[in-house]
């Protein structure tokens, strides 16, 4: 299901100036959410693409697109920015979706290939790849070369 399925790096501009691609994204973001928000059901989708826009002007934010001819079916949102530890430049996931049934014929795996080429085209020497729980993820980032680092956990924040 994925031979037909292209890649590309983006801006967010590029998406929000286009009604269709608007549309299709927001469409992909919500059936992420619907995929994985179950867990906590305490937060209210709300794109602000304003704030994405200003990400990528200032060079900390980066988003590779995948499509067919027909249908937006994936993307990955990544972050760069120096780390204030090291001040070495690091790419980390925002958000990375693709449709279930363009899953498992190797698009993860060229969309990750992709990030770590843009980010590394950027002056990355970092990059980290986040995952949900239920993801087959370990297969995927350990074929690509990375390593665990660490475990997040997460804790609502609540009124």
């Amino acid at each position: 299901m994925t031979s037909n399925v292209k890649c590309k790096v983006v801006s967010i501009s590029d998406i929000v100036n286009s009604e269709e691609a608007k549309q299709q994204f927001i469409g992909l973001v919500e059936e992420q959410w619907l995929e994985v928000d179950h867990r906590r059901k305490t937060s209210k989708l709300d794109v602000d693409f304003n704030k994405y826009i200003q990400m990528d002007d200032l060079g900390v934010h980066f988003i590779i697109l995948a499509y067919t001819d027909e249908e937006l079916v994936g993307y990955d949102s990544m972050f760069i920015s120096p780390t204030p530890h090291t001040g070495e430049i690091t790419a980390l996931t925002d958000s990375m979706f693709i449709k279930r049934t363009y899953r498992k014929g190797g698009l993860g795996t060229t969309m990750i290939r992709m990030a770590e080429e843009e980010a590394r085209s950027r002056g990355a020497k970092h990059i980290m790849v986040t995952f949900k729980n239920d993801s087959p993820h370990p297969e995927i980032v350990k074929d690509l070369g990375f390593f665990s680092y660490e475990t997040i956990y997460a804790k609502t924040l609540g009124d």
